[in-house]
C-alpha cells in the first residue's frame, strides 16, 4: 500500500488500462506476461459487484499482480498493489513471503 496524490495515482491506473491490449507476450527478466485485463470484485456485504475497479496482471503459472485505487487513506489516494503466486512445493510454501514474492515485487516496483 503505497500513499499518492490523487491525480499521480489515477494517471498510473488510467495509463495501464489504456496499455493492457500490449502487455501480453512482454518479458521481464524471466516472467512473460500472460493475461493483462480490469477485474471485478463483489462486496461481501451486499453482493454488489464493481467492475474496472483495477487491472490485473497475470503470468502462465497463475501468478498475479492487482493493482486498483482505494480513496480509504487520510488523503490522495491510496494504490493497493497484491501479488499473488500459486506453489505447489510444500517447502516453497513455507519461504517468508519477501522471498516467495520477490519476482513479482519487483515486477510491480
Amino acid at each position: 500500500m503505497k500513499e499518492s496524490t490523487a491525480d499521480g495515482s489515477k494517471g498510473l491506473m488510467d495509463s495501464l488500462s489504456e496499455s493492457q491490449a500490449s502487455l501480453p507476450g512482454q518479458r521481464f527478466g524471466e516472467a512473460t506476461i500472460a493475461i493483462a485485463d480490469d477485474f471485478a470484485s463483489t462486496d461481501p456485504v451486499d453482493g454488489a459487484v464493481n467492475t474496472g475497479p483495477g487491472v490485473r496482471i497475470q503470468f502462465p503459472d497463475g501468478s498475479r499482480i492487482g493493482l486498483r485505487l482505494s480513496s480509504t487513506g487520510t488523503e490522495g489516494a491510496t494504490l493497493r498493489v497484491s501479488l499473488a503466486r500459486f506453489e505447489l512445493d510444500a517447502s516453497v510454501q513455507r519461504a517468508e513471503a519477501q522471498i516467495a514474492l520477490s519476482t513479482l515485487a519487483l515486477f510491480s516496483a
